[in-house]
């Protein structure tokens, strides 16, 4: 019996109504709809402290720690703030680095300029912690949405949040079950056991 397929998804907008959960929330449909196990983190919904070195994951992340151990992929949203990913998701990914050796990351800008940079940023970010990202992003504005945000208007927009749904649930698999077997022996994965 083959394991389910499990992915981690992260809200970074700490605002509503948002563009950027509008969007992780269609990925997540999706996702369940393919028999997914998909765990969100909402971080407008924690208090999460400034990350510092010497201290402790705080409780408030412990629901999370076994879902983003365990899952194959991550999917990270975030506003653009200034060029860059959100502060809360820098804040986020301060506390799980070590987490990330081996995942397959997506991600998801809401931008009025393309989220290009902060893309660049976050896959600069995700690759310093040994994880892999998919080649492309999806990046979104307000005026992409219907009224309600529920629908997007441009067939291609769809079709690139489609095509970010399957390299998921196909490629996160792949790269972990390869990740795992390498554990302590061969390549960048042989410094982690």
């Amino acid at each position: 019996m083959q394991e389910a397929k499990k992915v981690f998804l992260l809200a970074g907008s700490t605002t509503e109504p948002s563009v950027t959960k509008s969007t992780l929330k269609m990925i997540e449909k999706a996702l369940n709809e393919a028999g997914t196990e998909v765990v969100t983190l909402d971080l407008s919904l924690i208090d999460l402290p400034i990350f510092k070195v010497k201290a402790s994951r705080p409780l408030v992340l412990k629901d999370y720690d076994e879902a983003l151990v365990s899952s194959h992929s991550v999917v990270v949203a975030t506003p653009d703030y200034h060029g860059s990913m959100a502060g809360s998701v820098k804040n986020w990914m301060d506390y799980y680095w070590q987490e990330f050796a081996g995942k397959l990351f997506g991600y998801v800008v809401s931008s009025h300029e393309k989220g290009l940079t902060v893309i660049d940023q976050m896959r600069t970010a995700v690759r310093q912690c040994y994880g892999w990202s998919l080649p492309y992003g999806v990046s979104v504005t307000e005026s992409d949405f219907d009224e309600a945000r529920e629908t997007l208007l441009s067939s291609t927009l769809r079709l690139r949040v489609d095509c970010m749904v399957h390299d998921i649930l196909d490629y996160g698999p792949l790269l972990q079950e390869q990740f795992i077997k390498n554990k302590g022996q061969r390549g960048f994965a042989t410094r982690y056991k």
